[in-house]
């Protein structure tokens, strides 16, 4: 196998997710309950400026 097939090799493979892993980068879409718990949060919560 060459050094390029190797390396893609590696970067298709799906890394396991948790919220304990290690990711570089934010990606919402990977746990989508969190945005619900935050969307409904900011639904219900008020500042008295807004009373």
């Amino acid at each position: 196998m060459s050094v390029a097939k190797k390396i893609n090799s590696k970067i298709i493979q799906p890394k396991k997710m948790g919220l304990l892993v290690e990711n570089p980068v934010y990606k919402p879409f990977r746990y989508p309950w969190c945005y619900d718990a935050w969307l409904t949060q900011q639904r219900i919560h008020w500042l008295p400026e807004e009373v």
